[in-house]
């Protein structure tokens, strides 16, 4: 703010030589003027004049009036400069006429007006110059005051979710003390709260600046709110790479705060960090072991990083404490499911139907559609197309819904109506490949050669790396697949293929963030072959002849395999028993894409952003 002299307002005043010298010792102070006695209101007369009535006062020796005078044209000004003059004026007159208290008053309220005041040199008096001085520290101490009062008046004003009041009632705490950090955060609360997603986070920012000039100005719990708010914003651009970056400065200023080292799991997740996001999240769940959105994203990102077994035995004891969460059993049959625990995975989803009947949650919508591929993975097609449907009547814009009910009906012979489902379901979201590969296996079946081409070549399209779709159009054109190879076969007709098939397209409970497609590879079915028609061998490390890997003592298994055999084991896993009837000469797979997670319908941040008190 520029500093302002204090000047005798110009337009006609009294030069500082013409004033009336200081009372005699002795003589008694003229009698003061009370500003009621002065019944005519400002509204009355122009400035001008009351300027004018105030010099004459003055010039008359009239101190009191003078005084009076000034004080009511201070009053009447509206820019804070010439109010504060006008006060200086007045304070003059004051200690001239030996009232030193009203003197003081009058300097006060003349800095708290303006900060920068500075007094003129033509003001040469020490005593006056002293007054001035000594008022400084009393304006600005009062100016703090009313700032906090005004703050907090803000911060009731947001909780009682009076958005406009606490933006007004913030803005004049800045005014009188520009650059709190705390006054700062919070208005970037209420823009966050009011949709201003850009102006929220140039506000969460503008506080972090401020502590990396002068750390002591922002503390760390504050620079740590402010952190975790502005990842989140990040978050929700997109930019995972700024959110990570904020979310680590917030989880290294408070270690203890579970939400930021949560978010910042989600935020590794968007980045393909999986491991890392892991770590985050089990940090998170050990600060607080019952938070849902955090018992949710650490089991999403356990199955997507291929650790499905770990997932199972974390959401087994987390459904134990809280048995009515639903988003925990629609996670841990998607977990039971990865194993290979078919039966396991049905019994939690028909759970979830279970606490969420009529999908008040929007819990039973993403389930249904996951319950019926495994209902169609257990061979249980007619019950599968049935569940497909229930979830159609939840939401018929629901392309896993399409797709299940479409993989569930070629698994009962209905061609034509599989390709219609798929057909609803690409039409949907154009964009997943796996769905053009379904429809491709659909066509083949029914003897559509040209079709199906057509739709392996999409799928590939879609996704270059498609490794069941590629193998698929080899054997096309080679001629080595009879259209009848790809009808479904015993069990599991709804199963998804070896290393083509898709991972989940998690999403962020609470936030609505769109996930990371994970990259473990799912349980192999019974009776379905990997690519090419044999096993796979692991190649040894070592040298070029394989023979660099360790042998390990016969008998025994390694260590890896012993924790995993005994995570399964408390998991309740069992794996099915491979139909080595089924299928002999393999061939197309229908491919599966698990639904979305509850939340995704939330497009949005919620802002889990709380004010600063």
């Amino acid at each position: 703010m520029r500093a302002r002299s204090a000047v005798l307002p110009a337009l006609g005043l009294l030069a500082l030589s013409a004033l009336p010298p200081s009372p005699l010792p002795g003589q008694p102070p003229p009698v003061a003027v009370e500003v009621e006695e002065l019944a005519a209101p400002v509204a009355a007369a122009s400035l001008r004049q009351l300027e004018g009535d105030a010099a004459a006062a003055f010039a008359d020796g009239d101190l009191a009036l003078a005084a009076s005078l000034y004080r009511r044209l201070a009053e009447a000004q509206t820019l804070a400069a010439d109010r504060a003059a006008a006060l200086v004026t007045v304070a003059w007159i004051e200690h001239l006429a030996g009232r030193p208290e009203a003197s003081d008053r009058a300097l006060e309220e003349a800095l708290f007006a303006e900060p920068g005041l500075r007094l003129r040199a033509e003001l040469d008096d020490e005593a006056f110059a002293r007054r001035f001085l000594d008022a400084q520290p009393r304006a600005l101490a009062a100016r703090q005051r009313e700032a906090a009062e005004r703050a907090r008046t803000g911060v009731q004003k947001i909780a009682a979710g009076d958005l406009g009041g606490a933006r007004e009632a913030l803005r004049a705490a800045l005014d009188l003390q520009p650059d709190q950090p705390r006054t700062l955060y919070n208005l970037a609360v209420v823009d966050l709260r009011e949709g201003k997603s850009e102006e929220a986070l140039a506000g969460f920012e503008r506080v972090l600046s401020l502590g990396q000039g002068r750390p002591d100005l922002v503390a760390p719990e504050l620079r740590a709110l402010a952190s975790t708010s502005a990842g989140l914003l990040y978050l929700t651009r997109g930019d995972a790479a700024a959110a990570e970056a904020m979310l680590e400065q917030a989880t290294a200023l408070t270690p203890g705060d579970a939400k930021a080292w949560g978010y910042l799991g989600m935020a590794r997740e968007r980045l393909g960090e999986l491991l890392e996001a892991s770590a985050a999240l089990e940090r998170a769940r050990a600060l607080r072991p019952d938070d849902l959105e955090i018992l949710d994203a650490l089991a999403r990102v356990q199955v997507a990083a291929g650790r499905p077994v770990e997932a199972a035995a974390g959401l087994l004891e987390a459904t134990r404490r809280l048995p009515t969460a639903p988003v925990l059993w629609l996670r841990l049959g998607i977990a039971q499911r990865e194993i290979g625990s078919l039966e396991d995975a049905a019994a939690s989803l028909a759970r979830v139907l279970e606490l969420d009947p009529e999908n008040a949650g929007r819990h039973a919508e993403q389930a249904a559609p996951f319950l019926a591929l495994v209902l169609g993975d257990l061979g249980r097609a007619p019950e599968a197309v049935e569940m497909a449907r229930r979830a159609l009547a939840w939401n018929q814009r629901s392309v896993e819904a399409w797709t299940y009910l479409g993989l569930a009906q070629k698994a009962l012979g209905d061609l034509p109506a599989a390709r219609s489902s798929l057909e609803q379901a690409i039409a949907l979201d154009p964009s997943r490949a796996e769905t053009a590969y379904n429809l491709g296996t659909v066509a083949l079946a029914a003897g559509d050669r040209l079709s199906a081409r057509e739709y392996f070549l999409r799928a590939l399209e879609l996704r270059p790396g498609f490794a069941a779709a590629r193998e698929i159009l080899d054997r096309l054109e080679s001629g080595q697949l009879p259209a009848a190879a790809a009808a479904p076969a015993g069990k599991g007709a709804a199963a998804r293929g070896g290393r083509g098939a898709t991972r989940a397209a998690a999403s962020y409970q609470a936030i609505g963030l769109r996930g990371h497609a994970g990259r473990a590879r799912p349980p192999r079915r019974a009776g379905l072959p990997p690519p090419g028609g044999g096993p796979r061998r692991r190649r040894a490390r070592g040298g070029g002849g394989g023979r660099g890997r360790a042998r390990r003592a016969p008998g025994r298994r390694p260590a890896a395999a012993r924790r995993r055999a005994g995570a399964r084991q408390a998991a309740g896993a069992r794996r099915p028993r491979a139909d080595r009837s089924a299928r002999p000469g393999g061939g197309a797979r229908p491919v599966a894409r698990r639904p979305p997670a509850p939340g995704l319908a939330q497009n949005r941040v919620t802002a889990p952003v709380r004010p600063a008190t």
